[in-house]
């Protein structure tokens, strides 16, 4: 079976969609990562500039 390559933009993604995988995986940002088919370095500096708003 192949690996999928479809990876998402952390900007992209609905920040309700973000803030339900927060709540299911609480504190585990490889898993939020995964949930949401982005990489994580990319979510880390998403949720960095959305919190300095």
């Amino acid at each position: 079976m192949e690996r999928s390559t479809i990876l998402r933009n952390a900007e992209d993604i609905p920040a309700e969609q973000i803030n339900d995988v927060m709540h299911r995986h609480p504190g585990d940002m490889d898993a939020w990562a995964h949930d949401l088919k982005t990489p994580k370095d990319s979510l880390k500096r998403h949720l960095r500039r959305v919190a300095r708003r």
